[in-house]
């Protein structure tokens, strides 16, 4: 396993534990935004090895969230940042 793949399965493993604590929690804006920034990781990895389309899809899914954080919090800057690291 070379180390992008390692990385996409850190993060997958990362991003199921992340999904659970947000349903435990739902109202938790800060799990939400460490959601958002596994996701926009994990796309970034996806990007690097060349699959595109899942790439695409988590991306889209770190950007919705990340703008739904701003939206709600828009003077802490810790959301701004997951955001700006959105492509």
């Amino acid at each position: 396993m070379n180390q992008v793949e390692a990385a996409a399965t850190a993060y997958r493993q990362a991003l199921t534990l992340q999904e659970a604590l947000v349903r435990d929690r739902p109202d938790d804006d800060r799990r939400r935004n460490q959601l958002a920034r596994i996701l926009n990781n994990l796309g970034r990895v996806h990007q690097k090895s060349g699959r595109t389309d899942q790439a695409a899809e988590v991306l889209q899914r770190a950007l919705s969230l990340g703008k739904e954080l701003v939206g709600r919090h828009p003077n802490d800057f810790e959301y701004a940042h997951v955001l700006g690291r959105c492509p």
